[in-house]
């Protein structure tokens, strides 16, 4: 093999530079490095597998995609942090709810409970731990409310209580009456979900059972 020792080739004026010749193989040995500081059509890949470490930036895997932006982005999403609370036989110990105040729920057990993705639960507040947008739902059943007797229905989103929900009772009196109501709105980072009731019957009555589901929108 001849060794060519120069610093710099050009081209005839007027024409192209062409470097060995139909079939050749040209190759650039290990340590040596080919920089292109001109133009390379994509088109002359034509065999081979581009390493994907070379596409873009970020950690190439079977659960990323490579976006528009060239960087590699989580593939899906999960809904979490998330609670969910399941109710089979009534709250352990029913909560009495004072005529027309508005009363945080406490009485949740926490065997009947499920907290993921880092959410917690205290005194009748679930904290997701991570800002951002929640949604929110909630039933709930309150004793022998009379005929012709305001009912709501409140979830608080990071302490602020807005009631999704509010019924007036129909001519029956003494029923068991169940509320439900869903909301979705953004939570702080430290923020937390309760869930509020208030009537105005003539005295306290009691929550005896409900459930809830909270989990983080995707985005």
């Amino acid at each position: 093999m001849s060794t060519l020792n120069v610093d710099k080739v050009d081209p005839s004026t007027g024409t192209d530079l062409e470097i060995g010749s139909s079939g050749d193989t040209i190759t650039v040995p290990s340590g040596a490095t080919l920089t292109v500081s001109g133009t390379m059509n994509a088109s002359s890949i034509t065999a081979g597998t581009m390493a994907t470490a070379r596409l873009g930036s970020g950690t190439a895997s079977g659960t990323t995609f490579l976006a528009g932006d060239q960087t590699y982005k989580a593939a899906g999403g999960v809904n979490t942090p998330a609670s969910i609370y399941w109710d089979t036989d009534g709250f352990s110990s029913a909560q009495s709810i004072a005529a027309s105040t508005n009363t945080e729920i406490t009485a949740w057990d926490t065997g009947d409970m499920l907290n993921v993705g880092g959410a917690s639960y205290s005194a009748g507040r679930i904290t997701p731990g991570t800002a951002g947008k929640y949604i929110a739902s909630c039933a709930l059943q309150i004793e022998s409310i009379e005929a012709d007797k305001q009912v709501r229905l409140g979830i608080s989103m990071d302490g602020t209580v807005i009631y999704v929900t509010r019924i007036i009772t129909g001519r029956s009196s003494g029923a068991n009456i169940a509320v439900s109501g869903t909301i979705g709105t953004d939570v702080g980072a430290s923020g937390y979900i309760s869930f509020y009731m208030f009537h105005d019957d003539s005295g306290a009555r009691n929550v005896s059972s409900g459930n809830f589901s909270i989990f983080k929108v995707i985005e």
